[in-house]
């Protein structure tokens, strides 16, 4: 089985901010720029007559290289002067983690398919409260079977083996066990935003009790 990972909304927010307004500038000119880079992919996709999920393949399943990772902070500070939790939203398409998620990802998946990029957490009195990372999950993988129940194309009343979907509680979602073997997380390639991990990381991460991870909303991504 795999399910859907999303954040703790039981959990107050542990909001970050950047030291500098460079800073700030800096993060609004990463998120123009990938912007652009997926309006790109899709126009070259369209152009090239392809599928434009293959444009979002291609976005998503691209490490951010070393100019835009300079892009990013390598500082930021917590207001509420309290580490992040394991897990937390950030912008760009990326996820704060803990070093203690990281390892729980490299458990399952030791190289390939996720970027680390390493940044530091201060409080409101510049004391160091520990190591983070942007997490970047790199891996696409079109899983879902189309055959199953609970989902529905966005647009059209057909699904189709280019469509893009949509999905509902309402039945078990089957997807291509042989598709997603050791893999720890992977996004979807039709469910846009949506980031599914394995039970295997499903299960580590419960047994370390790690923070602000909730995904008992999903239990029906099965594997056949």
């Amino acid at each position: 089985m795999a399910k859907e990972l999303d954040r703790d909304f039981n959990l107050p927010l542990i909001e970050t901010y950047c030291l500098t307004e460079e800073c700030e500038n800096k993060i609004h000119t990463l998120s123009l720029i990938l912007k652009e880079q997926e309006k790109v992919a899709q126009r070259n996709t369209r152009r090239a007559g392809e599928n434009v999920m293959l444009a979002r393949f291609d976005f998503l399943s691209s490490p951010l290289n070393e100019e835009l990772v300079a892009l990013l902070p390598e500082k930021l500070v917590s207001p509420s002067n309290k580490m992040i939790y394991d897990y937390q939203a950030w912008t760009c398409g990326l996820v704060l983690i803990t070093g203690k998620l990281k390892e729980c990802i490299e458990s399952v998946e030791p190289s390939g398919g996720h970027q680390f990029i390493p940044v530091e957490i201060f409080n409101a009195d510049s004391k160091k409260l520990g190591d983070a990372y942007f997490w970047n999950i790199l891996n696409v993988i079109d899983s879902i079977r189309l055959d199953s129940g609970g989902i529905k194309p966005e647009s059209g009343v057909e699904i189709m083996a280019d469509s893009s979907l949509d999905y509902s509680y309402s039945g078990d979602i089957n997807i291509y066990a042989d598709r997603v073997v050791g893999k720890a997380a992977w996004h979807e390639l039709r469910l846009r935003l949506t980031k599914l991990v394995s039970d295997e990381l499903f299960d580590i991460i419960k047994e370390r009790d790690l923070s602000n991870i909730g995904m008992t909303a999903i239990q029906n991504f099965i594997e056949q």
